[in-house]
């Protein structure tokens, strides 16, 4: 039992140093990608409004690394429960 609490407790503190680079660096991050996909709108002449490049970025963000890690911290914690 002692061996699951250590791992329980180990894995819940990589998720909470996941979480917290998230929220440090997603911001930034997002930025970045408006940035990439304004370039590219003009570059390829697309004419997207404002709205339709911040959802584009929207769904970049779902599976930014950042949010990759949380996720997969989380089920490494789980399948070290079972």
């Amino acid at each position: 039992m002692e061996k699951f609490f250590k791992r329980f407790g180990e894995g819940t503190k990589r998720i909470q140093e996941a979480v917290k680079t998230a929220l440090t660096q997603e911001e930034e991050l997002s930025k970045k990608y408006l940035k990439e996909e304004r370039l590219m709108n003009e570059r390829d002449g697309l004419d997207y409004t404002d709205e339709e490049l911040e959802s584009i970025v929207s769904v970049r963000m779902k599976n930014n690394p950042h949010r990759m890690k949380i996720e997969k911290e989380i089920a490494l914690l789980l399948k070290g429960t079972e």
